[in-house]
């Protein structure tokens, strides 16, 4: 359904099952995609389909400046620095906003959230809700 909603506003949309690999999946991330990532661990999210890369917006889970606390494997210990230095530069210039629970099923989007691009381009959204979390402003919507 996510599929056929998105075609009916012109946007193309790729998917990991499709024969490609992560890395030609990550190569067509630019300035003006829309990255709907849910739910993707962090040591693979980060690395793969974040980092050098600066998408306009993503959808997935929150990006943390600091995943000491996760890194309870020998292969998350290994991206450990990466994903930070990653999650570092990924917050500096985006706003995140919370998604409100699903009232018909509310645990649905637990979880997610929205990261904006700051400055140009983002234009007629409506305010919210709004909390300081770490450097960043926290809007709920």
């Amino acid at each position: 359904m996510d599929t056929v909603f998105l075609s009916l506003l012109d946007i193309k949309t790729l998917s990991a099952s499709e024969p490609s690999s992560s890395s030609e999946l990550a190569a067509k991330i630019s300035p003006s995609t829309f990255v709907y990532s849910p739910f993707v661990d962090w040591f693979l999210l980060l690395p793969t389909f974040l980092k050098d890369r600066d998408p306009r917006v993503y959808v997935g889970n929150e990006i943390l400046s600091d995943y000491t606390v996760f890194a309870q494997t020998a292969e998350k210990r290994g991206m450990l620095d990466v994903c930070n230095e990653v999650g570092r530069k990924w917050l500096e210039r985006r706003r995140v906003v919370r998604l409100r629970e699903f009232e018909k099923h509310g645990t649905a989007l637990g979880g997610l959230v929205v990261y904006l691009k700051e400055g140009k381009g983002i234009e007629g959204e409506k305010e919210g809700k709004k909390e300081k979390h770490g450097n960043n402003v926290v809007e709920e919507t």
